[in-house]
């Protein structure tokens, strides 16, 4: 079988890899932008307080869908491996089950989210000037959850076929008609925080049904077919595998981001404000280092799948220099330009660009480190290590942060003692991964590179 758009087990890695990360991050970049329009509008048109009831529930939101769009990390790695092998009809049957799993969960996830909003807020420690808002907005959020897992997971399934250039195209449409959305429900009917959230989940429903379409009209090997739906057991098993430990770990970084929210709500409006408006635009250092993440992970699979060994440790290095390269220049544009960027969500509040600005020194600038530690951890999974992986994030992005939320912000009180941490355990994953992948991962890679040929 040869069918993959770009085909990983096989030539230079270095410009495939850049071929299938730059639709990718242009991808992220249109998220973020679209995203961003929530934060801009609600911010100029509806006031502080709107826009720190939108950020107040972030933590939460990627709690909730954590588990979810971890376990598409699972079909991701499924599909690339079963592509590698040249395997069509496991293909089909991952293709199937995916998208079976993928509405399960967004079904769930959507139900936890709207009756649970008021409960889980209030547990964060909202503050009360901005809750009844926050309420609504995550509500209105996840009525698009459904169609948001829909999207990710066959957007997962493209990607692993090496198309990368068709999500993109669907994200801009659904983000063109979000911004559009945006504007007239909260400039034109006033709904302030509701319309954000209201517009987020009707772009969902567009996205998903345009990649859904395109699978389902397609003769590439992630065709979906209605008339002949083929989910099977044995792939569900691989799928929850690896996409099982993966969502765990998902939902504990979020768990952590939880209680490190609830800090940054406990220090007032203006921090909360501040906070969601660095956040929010950090995202395009994050999607453009997480492209190169994902393209590792594929490449990885790919080659499992092929018995080429040799060429993921080549795949690991050369992404984690590019996530290294693109994260510098991104965070070293977020600082010299913070205040500019800040002005753009915050354009009233002095306090809250301030408390803008100390994000984005403390954890923008380094978050280079946070891409180097997904490239270790997306081949990990990759490479069959997902349960380890989930421990190493349950040990140190969770408990070790809420150690030090309890212990050294409790004493400090101040939000830079909350932003360092994410460094610090950021280093502390990259030493456990590296240790893991060098004494562990790297022994069933011996065992394939007798088989391969990398021409």
């Amino acid at each position: 079988m040869k069918t993959t758009a770009i085909d990983f087990t096989r030539g230079h890695l270095l410009k495939k890899f850049i071929i299938f990360a730059l639709p990718l991050i242009a991808t992220g970049i249109l998220q973020t932008l679209f995203n961003a329009t929530d934060l801009v509008v609600v911010g100029n048109f509806a006031g502080e307080k709107a826009l720190a009831a939108v950020g107040a529930t972030s933590s939460l939101v990627y709690l909730i869908i954590g588990v979810a769009t971890g376990i598409a990390v699972g079909s991701n790695v499924a599909m690339a491996v079963f592509i590698g092998a040249g395997d069509r009809g496991m293909v089909k049957k991952t293709v199937d089950t995916s998208v079976l799993v993928a509405l399960a969960c967004g079904l769930i996830c959507a139900t936890i989210g709207i009756c649970g909003a008021r409960v889980f807020l209030e547990g964060m420690g909202t503050p009360k000037d901005i809750i009844d808002q926050s309420v609504i907005y995550f509500r209105m959020y996840f009525l698009g959850v459904p169609a948001s897992m829909l999207y990710n997971f066959c957007a997962g399934i493209l990607r692993a076929d090496g198309e990368t250039r068709k999500p993109i195209i669907y994200l801009t449409i659904s983000g063109v008609l979000n911004v559009g959305l945006n504007l007239v429900f909260v400039i034109l009917f006033k709904m302030g925080a509701a319309g954000v959230g209201l517009a987020t989940a009707i772009s969902q429903y567009v996205a998903a049904g345009l990649v859904l379409k395109d699978m389902i009209k397609t003769n590439e090997v992630y065709k979906f077919d209605l008339k002949n739906i083929t989910p099977s057991l044995s792939v569900l098993k691989k799928i929850l595998g690896v996409g099982v430990p993966s969502g765990i770990q998902g939902s504990v970084f979020s768990l952590a981001n939880i209680v490190v929210q609830s800090s940054i709500n406990s220090l007032g409006s203006d921090v909360v404000a501040g906070n969601a408006a660095a956040g929010n635009f950090e995202n395009f250092v994050y999607f453009a280092m997480n492209a190169f993440s994902v393209a590792v992970t594929t490449i990885v699979g790919q080659n499992i799948g092929a018995k080429k060994g040799r060429r993921v440790d080549k795949a690991i290095l050369e992404g984690s220099i590019l996530v290294t390269i693109v994260g510098l220049l991104t965070g070293l544009t977020l600082v010299f330009f913070g205040e500019e960027v800040a002005r753009i969500y915050c354009p009233n509040s002095d306090a809250a660009v301030k408390y803008a600005k100390i994000r984005f020194l403390y954890i923008s600038m380094p978050y280079f480190l946070c891409g180097v530690m997904e490239v270790l951890t997306g081949s990990l999974k990759a490479c069959g290590y997902a349960i380890q992986t989930m421990i190493i994030s349950l040990v140190i992005c969770c408990g070790f942060r809420v150690l030090w939320l309890m212990t050294v912000f409790k004493a400090l009180r101040t939000v830079q003692s909350i932003h360092i941490i994410y460094v610090i355990t950021w280093v502390m994953c990259i030493i456990a991964c590296a240790i893991l992948y060098i004494f562990f991962a790297k022994k069933k890679l011996r065992q394939l590179k007798g088989e391969e040929n990398d021409t």
